[in-house]
């Protein structure tokens, strides 16, 4: 079998470590974006937290509100611009960004499930809480949750145009 080529922008963002949900991520570049994104209301603010930040945002938020306006900016198709799958994240994280393991926060994943009660639960990442966790370390929670201790990354991806 042949697999498919596909090119991938990976956000390479250092996860902070959690500061009671007031820690940002370093040099972020969806600060501006998530800040009107707020100021528009379009993703619910939460005291005490800054605007700009990548906490204190559902998933579902992520999927319908902040993905579609970053593709709106870089000018993509918006299907291309999503969160990492767990797969994703743990291949690239082994591979090329040990950290993404490294803090005591966690980030959203693409990946979901239906429970037995026909509840959907979305996929964390990285979560670093104790020493056996990190990279590897995943939870679930409600698309609607929303949590100091969960953050996000995009990636782009551009599939392979057919020969």
């Amino acid at each position: 079998a042949i697999l498919p080529g596909t090119w991938v922008l990976f956000e390479d963002v250092q996860k902070p470590d959690n500061d009671q949900g007031k820690q940002m991520y370093k040099n972020d570049q969806l600060r501006g974006l998530l800040s009107n994104l707020r100021k528009w209301g379009q993703i619910e603010s939460t005291k005490n937290v800054s605007h700009a930040s990548r906490f204190h945002i559902a998933r579902e938020v992520i999927a319908e509100k902040v993905c579609p306006a970053f593709a709106s900016f870089l000018e993509v198709k918006k299907e291309y611009v999503m969160l990492p799958s767990a797969i994703e994240f743990n291949i690239l994280g082994n591979l090329w960004y040990p950290k993404l393991g490294e803090a005591n926060t966690a980030e959203w994943l693409r990946d979901d499930f239906i429970d037995k009660d026909k509840n959907i639960h979305c996929l964390t990442g990285g979560n670093a809480f104790n020493e056996s966790n990190g990279l590897a370390g995943t939870n679930f929670y409600r698309p609607n949750f929303k949590s100091g201790q969960i953050g996000f990354r995009v990636m782009i991806v551009f599939p392979q145009k057919p020969r």
